[in-house]
């Protein structure tokens, strides 16, 4: 006698991360629809949980699946993923109606055959990487790191990019509207031919980010 299984089975497994860094993402709001064919687009009617590392899963029978949503046709899964200083990220996952049509598979245990039915490419798998949206850099620059000799009219670049170039005020300081999406920059400031730069690693936490460079003076011969 074989018996026929139709339990759950993993119909969506994504996972979160942050695009530069690539480390997982627990805490982002995630929203899910789902559109069969030429139809619109629905909020997917099977529950989602949580797992660590970043990662969702929405698990349903065949049976569900077939009685909620239209299978053997052609299948788009939308994400709409959205964090506190992040740029919210749509990421849409076109299945191929081969893919969304159940299958079944016989296999024995304990000696008893059982036929489980199951969707040919499920699991459906998407990798959601969210770009942190860009901070500004606050900064200062001195003289031998002296609150009281401010360098004046210094060019301060970002990866020595031209384009980037702002003057320091009359105290000293300056600001870069926009870093780049990296996690590691190089600020120079330039001052009468001479620089000083320093590496600075980006915290995208912040909305605005500190530095401070100091032209160090050579001693008197």
């Amino acid at each position: 006698m074989t018996q026929i299984v139709t339990g759950p089975q993993w119909l969506i497994r994504a996972r979160l991360r942050d695009a530069l860094s690539l480390r997982s993402i627990d805490d982002a709001i995630v929203e899910v629809e789902i559109r069969s064919a030429g139809g619109p687009f629905r909020p997917c009617p099977f529950p989602m949980r949580r797992r660590s590392g970043g990662e969702i899963a929405i698990t349903a029978s065949v049976r569900d699946i077939a009685a909620r949503l239209e299978t053997g046709v052609e299948t788009r899964i939308w994400f709409l993923v959205s964090r506190l200083r992040y740029t919210p990220l749509e990421h849409d996952l076109v299945i191929p109606a081969a893919d969304f049509t159940p299958t079944s598979r016989q296999v024995t245990v304990m000696g008893q055959q059982i036929t489980q039915t199951h969707l040919k490419g499920a699991p459906f798998e998407a990798d959601l990487r969210l770009m942190p949206r860009p901070v500004r850099l606050a900064g200062l620059v001195l003289r031998d790191n002296d609150p009281q000799d401010p360098v004046v009219g210094a060019q301060v670049t970002i990866d020595q990019d031209a384009g980037t170039a702002v003057a320091t005020d009359p105290a000293g300081r300056f600001l870069i509207p926009s870093l780049p999406l990296r996690r590691v920059v190089t600020v120079t400031a330039t001052e009468s031919g001479a620089s000083v730069s320093a590496p600075h690693t980006i915290d995208f936490t912040k909305p605005t980010n500190a530095l401070q460079l100091s032209f160090i003076t050579a001693p008197a011969a």
